[in-house]
């Protein structure tokens, strides 16, 4: 693409030489000469024309090439992000690198391939030419160039600040648009709509002002390019209307001649002036503010690395060794000095309040995080030592918040791709067990029924069983269950906890609840309050031994029917 570039550049540049001879034929009555120089003209302007059109072309595939690629890498390296270095970057500013500033870099790699070569060949090819000229012309023009670059130059010292600035605010932007979109409902339940839409227009209003001083500052710049392309060959035939009088009719026929040739030149230059500073002036800011944000991306370092070591043979035992955790944003312990051992197949139920730590156990199991001090054992093994896939390939998570993505319902159950062992029989089977039947036949295409992001069109208890059900579909030794009846009815609940007790009779089990119902039926309750261990035993042994949680059971039901 460069050397098409530089091929048009050339073919161009000789234009104003073919003109001089043209001239100088024309004032000496030489016909042939005129048309000699007149065909190669056209040629000339001809090949140009063409070689710019290929590579406006190539130049087209390029960006959508490095934009395609860029954005995969880019992505590639969010994917390896765990919870904590996403909440370093933060959700909105991510998106708007994946997205704008990919695109941004990919369009100023693009405008280089086809301008970047523009001024430094016409340099090349015009300067020479232009020094045979007159040496009086040729320095007007470049001390009004250099003045023009120092200028232009220290303009855009003074926005690169503010194009930064405006970058951090387009993340502020997509961060209260995403925030209304996703809160739209409790927003209007709680009449916050004023609110949001002054904060809104707070981040507007900023990036006005912002936009606005850029522009004040550089709406100079292209009026003052094309008054000097006014200004110059006006200059120059000032110079010649004086000096022609005093010259002989050849000298002035030779003056005529290279006074063309030479305006053609200047205006090359300051066309080739023009296009750069439009990419360095106007593009290449935006491209240093993108590609700083491309780089942090890139360049970042995990904050968790993955272990080298192969697997135990044998699944389903976890261990927390004298564990305790701080998130990095916070400034507290959420667990402190926790120590319990689960055999292989047992199953475990976590029961405790809000914030009790209950959730950050299972975030350490699946290291999105890394114990502050202590061990978290899997099958034996310290989880720091697993390759990350290795470690998740023993370990099915149902999350807190349930996922649903822009898929059928059925592609919704099968996500993971360790459930194509499984028929569409067994999926339905999964999902019947899940209960998801009770509600699938009000879908208008049943299973095939394509959910929006989020299942905004679903309830908190349909999105909790679809996202059970999903787990349910994946083999493993390890099932994580982060609170997964906690918008479904306790009648529902019932049958779908003995549902899923039967399918993981022989897998090992963790599942996180407040509700004490959900919690007796566990071969051990683990009971947790303010990120310490209360107390570990069977639902008949706490009530005995544990007055926490027989106080618990107290407060959620009457004694008597849970007895």
């Amino acid at each position: 693409c460069l050397f098409v570039s530089a091929l048009s550049i050339y073919f161009t540049a000789q234009i104003p030489d073919c003109l001089d001879k043209l001239t100088d034929a024309f004032l000496h009555e030489d016909t042939e000469g005129a048309l000699d120089n007149a065909e190669m003209m056209s040629v000339f302007a001809i090949s140009s024309l063409a070689a710019a059109l290929v590579a406006g072309v190539m130049s087209s595939k390029i960006v959508s090439l490095v934009t395609v690629r860029l954005r995969r890498k880019v992505f590639q390296a969010a994917q390896n992000m765990v919870p904590q270095d996403v909440d370093h970057f933060s959700v909105p500013t991510l998106t708007n690198t994946v997205t704008g500033d990919v695109e941004t870099v990919a369009n100023f790699i693009s405008a280089m391939s086809t301008t970047g070569l523009v001024l430094p060949m016409t340099l090349l090819i015009v300067a020479p030419a232009m020094a045979s000229k007159s040496l009086f012309l040729n320095g007007v023009v470049a001390a009004l160039m250099i003045a023009g670059a120092i200028l232009i130059m220290l303009t855009l010292r003074r926005i690169a600040p503010k194009i930064d600035y405006s970058s951090d605010l387009g993340s502020d932007m997509n961060r209260s648009v995403m925030e209304y979109m996703e809160g739209l409902g409790t927003i209007r339940t709680y009449g916050g709509e004023q609110r949001h839409t002054e904060d809104f227009n707070r981040i507007s209003e900023k990036m006005y002002g912002t936009t606005a001083y850029i522009g004040k500052k550089t709406a100079y710049i292209y009026p003052m390019m094309d008054m000097m392309v006014i200004i110059i060959p006006l200059a120059i035939y000032v110079v010649a209307f004086f000096a022609l009088p005093t010259l002989g009719y050849e000298e002035q026929i030779s003056l005529l001649a290279s006074i063309i040739s030479f305006t053609m030149y200047v205006l090359m230059l300051f066309a080739a002036v023009t296009q750069t500073i439009s990419l360095v002036g106007m593009l290449y800011p935006d491209y240093v503010s993108a590609r700083n944000s491309v780089d942090e991306v890139l360049d970042y370092k995990p904050s968790l690395t993955e272990g080298d070591k192969d697997p135990p043979s044998e699944g389903g035992t976890i261990e927390f060794r004298d564990v305790s955790f701080q998130y990095p944003t916070r400034h507290h312990l959420v667990l402190k000095n926790v120590s319990f051992k689960i055999n292989p197949g047992e199953n475990i139920s976590i029961i405790g309040p809000p914030a009790s730590g209950k959730t950050t156990i299972l975030n350490l199991i699946l290291r999105f995080y890394d114990a502050t001090s202590g061990s978290v054992l899997v099958d034996g093994m310290d989880v720091k030592d697993y390759r990350f896939a290795d470690l998740r390939e023993r370990i099915t998570y149902s999350s807190q918040d349930p996922i649903i993505f822009s898929e059928t319902l059925m592609g919704n159950v099968r996500f993971s791709p360790q459930s194509a062992g499984m028929s569409d029989e067994e999926v339905r089977t999964v999902m019947n067990e899940c209960r998801i039947d009770e509600f699938i036949h009000r879908l208008p295409n049943g299973e095939e029924t394509l959910l929006t992001a989020k299942g905004v069109d679903l309830s908190g208890g349909q999105k909790q069983r679809i996202n059970l059900a999903r787990a349910l579909c994946i083999p493993g030794d390890i099932y994580l269950l982060d609170d997964p009846f906690s918008a479904v009815d306790v009648m529902m609940e019932s049958e779908i906890r003995g549902n899923v007790k039967r399918r993981l009779k022989n897998a090992t089990t963790i599942l996180v609840t407040q509700r004490v119902s959900t919690a007796m039926k566990a071969d051990r309750i683990i009971v947790m309050d303010a990120g310490e261990i209360i107390d570990i035993g069977t639902h008949e042994e706490l009530m005995k031994t544990c007055e926490y949680y027989a106080e618990m059971v107290r407060f959620q039901s009457d004694w008597e029917a849970v007895k």
